[in-house]
C-alpha cells in the first residue's frame, strides 16, 4: 500500500505542497517512507483476524480506538487539510480520526476486490472519495454487505453523533498510481509520448543499459532474460518449485544457453534456503530484495516475469509491458491476487498458474520463452492497459489538493 501513496505524494509534493505519512513502526512503511524523503509519523498497529468471530477480535475495538486517538493528535500536529487513505488496517483508524475531525477523506483502492479498511470506509460516508482501479472494485464499493456492511453502520453511527456526514462515498475509476521514475522509463525516458518509433528506440537503449546493469550481460537479439519475483518476504512455494535441481532454474540455464534468471527470492530464511539449494551459475543472480531502481530495471529487462499478483506488480507489470505468468498467493485477505490476475488474464497479457498447480509452473515459463510472437502479443496487451498509469498519479494528486482547498 505504501509505494501508490509515495507515487501521489510526489506529485503533491511537486506542487509546493508539505506531505506526511502514517502507519505503524512494525511494517515496511517505517523503512521506505523516511527512504524516499518523507517524514513519517507512527501509530498504534491493530489487525482483524479473520474469521470475525476468533476470540483475538474481542480486543480489537479498544485497539481501533487507541490507534484513532493516535492518529487524532498525529493530524492535529501536522495541521492536515487532507487525508488519502490507500488501505491497509492502519489506514481505518487514520481516516476515521479524519473524518471526526471534518477533514477530507480520499481513499485509493489498488485491488479487484476491494479490502476492509477501504470498504468499510467508502461505505460508511468516512471517505468522501473512493478511487478505484477497476471495474470490479467499483461494483464492490456499492455493494459491500455481510459483516463489512454491519461495520460500516456503527461507523456511520459515531460519525453521525460528532455531526459529520455519513453519506457513502462517490466512487471514481482511475488506474493505480506508480511512480514518476516507472512511468518515465516506461516511455522510453522523460517527456516521451507513449508511442512512435523514437520511444521505441529509447526503449531499447534503457533495456540493453537495465541487462548490463542487473546481469552483467549486454543487450543481444537472442538473450533471454528470466525475472522472478518473490516479494520482499518471498513466495516459498514459488522458490521451492524454482530451486527443483531437475526442474527448475539450473535445468532451465543448462537447456537454453542464451536465458538469463534474476531471482528476488525474498529476505531471510528464504534467501538463506534458496542459496544453499541451488548450485551457482554465471547466468543466475539470486537477490533477497530488489529496491525500486533494481525493480525498474528488472522491469526493463524483463522477456517473462514469475511473480505474485499483487495489484502494484500487476500495474507495473503492465506498464512496462512484460509477459508475466502469475501465481495468486491463496494466503491474502479475499483472494484478491486471484481476481487481479484474472483481470490481467483476460486481456491477453498473463498466464496464472494456481498454487496447487505449481508443478506446471517450469513447463508454462518453458513454453512462453520459446514462443517469441505470443509473447509480443501479450506485451502489446500489457502496455496498452499500463500506459492508463500515465499521469494517474498527478490526475489523483488534484483531487486530493482539491478537497484540501474545498473546491
Amino acid at each position: 500500500h505504501v509505494f501508490p501513496a509515495i507515487a501521489v505524494a510526489e506529485a503533491i509534493e511537486s506542487q509546493n505542497n508539505n506531505v506526511s505519512f502514517v502507519g505503524t513502526a512494525q511494517r515496511m512503511e517505517a523503512k521506505t517512507v523516511p527512504e524516499s524523503g518523507y517524514e513519517f509519523d507512527a501509530v498504534p498497529s491493530m489487525q482483524m483476524y479473520r474469521p470475525w468471530f476468533r476470540p483475538r477480535n474481542l480486543l480489537l475495538p479498544f485497539a481501533v480506538v487507541a490507534a484513532v486517538f493516535s492518529a487524532w493528535r498525529v493530524l492535529a500536529r501536522r495541521k492536515a487539510k487532507c487525508v488519502l487513505g490507500t488501505g491497509g488496517y492502519v489506514a481505518a483508524p487514520v481516516c476515521i480520526a479524519a473524518a471526526l475531525r471534518g477533514t477530507p477523506v480520499i481513499i485509493q483502492e489498488q485491488n479487484a476486490v476491494p479490502g476492509l479498511a477501504n470498504a468499510v470506509l467508502a461505505a460508511s460516508g468516512a471517505a468522501r472519495i473512493a478511487i478505484v482501479a477497476s471495474e470490479q472494485a467499483k461494483r464492490a464499493m456499492g455493494a459491500v454487505g455481510g459483516m463489512r456492511a454491519v461495520v460500516a453502520m456503527i461507523l456511520s453511527i459515531v460519525l453521525r453523533i460528532f455531526g459529520n456526514s455519513t453519506q457513502r462515498a462517490q466512487v471514481v475509476l482511475e488506474a493505480n498510481p506508480l511512480r514518476r521514475s516507472f512511468v518515465d522509463a516506461a516511455k522510453g525516458g522523460k517527456k516521451k509520448a507513449n508511442k512512435g518509433p523514437v520511444v521505441e528506440a529509447s526503449r531499447r537503449v534503457l533495456r540493453a543499459r537495465a541487462r548490463q546493469s542487473l546481469l552483467g550481460t549486454p543487450y543481444t537479439n537472442n538473450a533471454q532474460v528470466l525475472v522472478v519475483l518473490g516479494g520482499s518476504l518471498g513466495a516459498r512455494p514459488v522458490n521451492d518449485v524454482f530451486a527443483n535441481p531437475t526442474t527448475g532454474v539450473t535445468a532451465m540455464l543448462e537447456a537454453n544457453p542464451q536465458l538469463h534468471v534474476l531471482w528476488q527470492c525474498g529476505r531471510g530464511a528464504n534467501y538463506e534456503d534458496v542459496v544453499a539449494a541451488v548450485e551457482p551459475h554465471p547466468r543466475l543472480r539470486i537477490a533477497p530484495f530488489l529496491d525500486n531502481d533494481a525493480m525498474r530495471e528488472a522491469l526493463l529487462a524483463a522477456d517473462v516475469a514469475v511473480c505474485r499478483a499483487g495489484a502494484l506488480t500487476v500495474a507495473e507489470l503492465t506498464l512496462f509491458g512484460v509477459p508475466s505468468v502469475l501465481v495468486p498467493s491463496p494466503y491474502v485477505a479475499d483472494d484478491h491476487q486471484t481476481a487481479n490476475a484474472r483481470a490481467l488474464a483476460e486481456t491477453g497479457a498473463a498466464e496464472i498458474v494456481l498454487e496447487s498447480d505449481l508443478s506446471t509452473l517450469p513447463d508454462t515459463v518453458i513454453e512462453l520463452l520459446n514462443d517469441a510472437a505470443r509473447r509480443r502479443a501479450m506485451s502489446e496487451s500489457a502496455r496498452a492497459t499500463g500506459m492508463l498509469a500515465d499521469g494517474a498519479a498527478e490526475r489523483i494528486a488534484q483531487t486530493v489538493l482539491e478537497a484540501a482547498r474545498g473546491d
